[in-house]
C-alpha cells in the first residue's frame, strides 16, 4: 500500500473514533504535519469519499420512537420512479431502496409515536401512485451497530428549520461535523464559550456521535443485501449480539413477523455475499430459515440518522 493510502486510512480510522479530533492530534498519531492532515481531509471530502457528520440513533434519542420497515409492491416497473419521488418528499422516510425482486421497494419510516407512524403510513398509501400492496413490519429493537458506509452520491434530506438552539447546533453538525467552534458561534449568534458548552452537552447525549461516513461505492462496496432470518426465540438475542460485531453489517434489528431478524449487509462482491452466508449465517444457533434480497438502487439515504 502506498504511503499516501496508509495516511488516508489512518485519518479515516481516527475520525471513526472521534469526528472532531484535532488535526494536531491526528498529525501526531500518524507522524505527518498538520497541513498534510488538513489537506488530506479536504481532498477526501471534496471527492465525496468521506464526510464527517453528526449522527442520531433514533431508538436512543427518543424513547417513544416508532420505526417500521415498509415493503412496497409496485406492479408496473415504470412506476417505481414515481414511488421514489413520493418517498423522497416524506420527511418520515429515513431511507428507501429499490430491490432486485418483490417487494420492489423497501423503506424505513420513523415517527415519534405509534399513532403518528400510523397516520404517516396511511398518508403515504393515499399519495403513492400505482401501489399494489404495502406491508408494515415494526422494528421492535435495534442492535448496537453504527453505520460507517453511505451513498454520498444521493442528496442528503434537509432538516426542517428549528428555533431551538440545540437543534440548530445539531443540524449544523449533521451538515459538517468538523466546523470550528468560531464558525458555529457565528452561525448561531452565540459566544464561543457558549457553543463549547452546548457542544459538550450535545456529545454527552445518548445516541449522538460525530464521526466519519465513507462512500461505499468509492471503497468498492458495491453489493447491499437485505437479509431476513427466522431464529428460534431462545437464540434471537444471541444472534443479534453476534451479528452486530460482524464486518459489513450496517444495521440489525428484531423485526415483527415470521422473519424475526433483519440485517442490512454491505459487501464488495457476490462471492463475499456467498461467503458471509456460509460463514456467518448458516452456523447461527436456532436458525430456521432465511431469505436475501439484493438492493439495486438507493432511492433515499439519510446517513445522519441511525436506526
Amino acid at each position: 500500500m502506498r504511503h499516501s493510502d496508509i495516511v488516508n486510512q489512518g485519518i479515516i480510522d481516527l475520525l471513526k473514533q472521534d469526528g472532531r479530533i484535532s488535526n494536531k492530534k491526528i498529525a501526531q498519531s500518524l507522524g505527518v504535519s498538520e497541513p498534510t492532515v488538513a489537506a488530506r481531509i479536504r481532498a477526501l471530502q471534496a471527492s465525496n469519499t468521506i464526510r464527517v457528520v453528526a449522527q442520531r440513533s433514533l431508538h436512543k434519542t427518543s424513547e417513544s420512537a416508532s420505526i417500521a420497515m415498509l415493503e412496497l409492491y409496485v406492479d408496473d416497473p415504470k412506476a417505481i420512479k414515481g414511488v421514489g419521488l413520493e418517498l423522497r418528499k416524506c420527511d418520515a422516510i429515513i431511507s428507501a431502496f429499490e430491490t432486485s425482486r418483490r417487494p420492489e421497494v423497501i423503506a424505513f419510516c420513523f415517527a415519534e409515536s405509534p399513532a403518528a407512524l400510523n397516520r404517516t403510513i396511511l398518508a403515504l398509501v393515499r399519495r403513492i401512485p400505482y401501489l399494489r400492496q404495502m406491508n408494515t413490519l415494526p422494528l421492535l429493537s435495534v442492535g448496537e451497530t453504527y453505520s460507517f458506509h453511505a451513498n454520498l452520491r444521493v442528496p442528503r434530506p434537509q432538516r426542517t428549520p428549528s428555533s431551538d438552539l440545540g437543534d440548530r447546533l445539531l443540524a449544523l453538525l449533521e451538515d459538517d461535523g468538523r466546523q470550528s467552534v468560531r464558525m458555529l458561534a457565528n452561525k448561531l449568534g452565540l459566544s464561543e464559550t457558549a457553543v463549547r458548552a452546548r457542544l459538550a452537552k450535545l456529545r454527552r447525549r445518548p445516541g449522538i456521535r460525530i464521526g466519519v461516513v465513507h462512500d461505499s461505492i468509492s471503497l468498492g462496496y458495491g453489493i447491499t443485501i437485505d437479509l431476513r432470518l427466522t431464529i428460534e426465540p431462545a437464540h434471537l438475542e444471541t444472534a443479534i449480539r453476534g451479528l452486530c460485531k460482524r464486518p459489513g453489517v450496517e444495521a440489525i434489528a428484531h423485526l415483527a413477523g415470521e422473519k424475526n431478524l433483519l440485517a442490512f449487509v454491505i459487501l464488495k462482491s457476490i462471492d463475499d455475499g456467498d461467503q458471509f452466508i456460509e460463514q456467518e449465517i448458516r452456523p447461527l444457533k436456532g436458525l430456521l430459515d432465511f431469505s436475501m434480497t439484493r438492493v439495486r438502487n438507493v432511492i433515499k439515504h439519510n446517513y445522519n440518522i441511525l436506526l
